[in-house]
């Protein structure tokens, strides 16, 4: 009777040590996939964190230059409206040109200082207020600009010619800053509109030949 043929020990070991690896291998490959989505959920938590603290550093940076620039607005404001009001008061009393020079070039560097605040404003906010508000200076700079800059004789002619103007531009300015605090940005458009037509209409002043 023959006897039957012993089974290999070394195969039987071999192929517990191979199931063995194949386990091991199988679990690091598991570990390591579980550590790679826990890698990326702190990555993206990590970004949305970064994101929120940028977005909140620049919106406190935004209201900390606004409130800034509101502040020499509030301060630049009630400068041009005395100079506008002493312009009037000197139209009408026969003073000498160079007086009148120098504080046209006062208004001139008043509504610069308004129109440069009003377009960083802009910049910051994109608020199209502030656009009508640059304008509204940067029309009243050209005009200041242009009129101290003319011989004396034509100088006091324009001003005469654009008196009317003037004065209904020094009122709604001064009502509008009595009534807001200085602040014109809490004006309605519609009275912004208003006075931006008029710094309009003095550069559309006929020039005397």
């Amino acid at each position: 009777m023959s006897k039957k043929p012993k089974k290999s020990t070394k195969k039987k070991v071999k192929s517990r040590e191979k199931i063995y690896w194949d386990r091991r291998e199988g679990t690091q490959r598991r570990d390591t996939k579980k550590i790679a989505r826990i890698l990326l959920v702190v990555a993206v938590i990590a970004m949305f964190i970064a994101i929120i603290v940028y977005y909140n550093m620049y919106y406190i940076e935004k209201n900390i230059v606004i409130n800034d620039l509101r502040w020499f607005a509030l301060h630049s404001l009630p400068k041009l409206l005395s100079n506008l009001n002493l312009t009037l008061y000197l139209i009408n009393s026969n003073t000498s040109a160079d007086v009148v020079r120098e504080v046209l070039n006062q208004i001139s560097d008043n509504s610069y200082t308004l129109a440069t605040i009003y377009s960083l404003s802009y910049k910051y906010t994109r608020d199209a207020k502030y656009i009508k508000l640059n304008l509204m200076f940067t029309n009243l700079y050209t005009f200041a600009t242009d009129v101290s800059n003319d011989d004396p004789e034509i100088m006091l002619t324009r001003l005469n010619q654009s008196y009317e103007t003037l004065e209904e531009l020094y009122n709604m300015l001064r009502r509008l800053s009595i009534e807001y605090n200085y602040d014109l940005y809490k004006a309605p458009i519609g009275d912004i509109d208003d006075i931006l037509s008029l710094t309009y209409k003095l550069n559309q002043t006929p020039i005397p030949i």
